[in-house]
């Protein structure tokens, strides 16, 4: 079931609940044990690696907009604060690079 639910997470970076019949507590445990976090700091970091890698090579026509909302993040303030958080720097200064 575990692995069932990290699929689940993976592909649709949902919260996986949904995907297999572990109590949430059970879930979140063996997140813990196997990733060191949480299954909603996996996600977001997941969110945040894609976002990184569409900043870094970006496809004609992105925007820091664009980006942001395809890696799932709607607020423009909390993908910046997270993406200099995790990464160190802007969001809109690494797509000028």
């Amino acid at each position: 079931f575990f692995f069932q639910a990290e699929d689940g997470i993976r592909d649709h970076c949902v919260t996986g609940v949904q995907t297999c019949a572990l109590p949430i507590c059970t879930l979140q445990q063996l997140f813990r044990e196997a990733h060191g976090c949480t299954p909603m700091q996996w996600v977001r970091r997941r969110r945040l690696q894609r976002a990184l890698q569409r900043l870094k090579h970006p496809r004609p026509g992105d925007t820091v907009t664009s980006i942001r909302q395809a890696a799932g993040f709607f607020s423009a303030a909390t993908f910046n604060r997270e993406f200099q958080r995790e990464f160190g720097c802007s969001p809109s200064s690494l797509l000028r690079r």
